[in-house]
């Protein structure tokens, strides 16, 4: 490019937005095309500018993850206990568990992991019957009393 055309871009610059605005509007298909054609060329180059941008915004991104990860934890505690609370009357999101109402936990984590993993693997599939949210205490309680059930009114000693 020469300074004359360098020049007029540079004099141009609203008409040629306005104008690639309006392309990418009315040819999306041809837009498509070329971007996938030009990743597919530039592969290290994308590779790199990824990861320093995300090195510029770890800590964001850090957050973000925790923030979806306790969304998702929210979302499948409230499908599993509509109050969020455990029978006990528990409320304290930091206290409450997901329980496998008939003590299968060993078989799920071999499946699908622990905590985000499960919780993803759960909505995934539907919210499947057969979990149940316990504080911590009735979890652990539970381990050790495997007949009682605090949904069906069983009394916690």
């Amino acid at each position: 490019m020469n300074r004359a055309e360098a020049r007029w871009k540079s004099e141009h610059k609203m008409e040629i937005a306005a104008y690639n605005k309006w392309y990418r509007v009315n040819h999306p298909e041809k837009v498509k095309i070329a971007r996938k054609r030009w990743f597919n060329e530039h592969k290290d180059y994308v590779k790199i500018f990824k990861h320093k941008y995300y090195l510029q915004r770890k800590e964001y991104y850090r957050k973000l993850r925790q923030k979806q990860a306790f969304n998702l934890k929210i979302e499948v505690f409230k499908h599993y206990s509509s109050d969020l609370k455990c029978p006990c009357g528990e409320s304290r999101i930091e206290c409450l568990q997901l329980d496998h109402i008939a003590n299968n936990g060993s078989e799920d984590r071999k499946k699908f992991g622990l905590g985000n993993s499960l919780y993803r693997n759960l909505k995934k599939r539907n919210f499947p019957p057969g979990y149940q949210v316990l504080c911590a205490n009735c979890n652990f309680y539970k381990k050790f009393h495997p007949n009682w059930n605090p949904l069906k009114g069983d009394p916690f000693p």
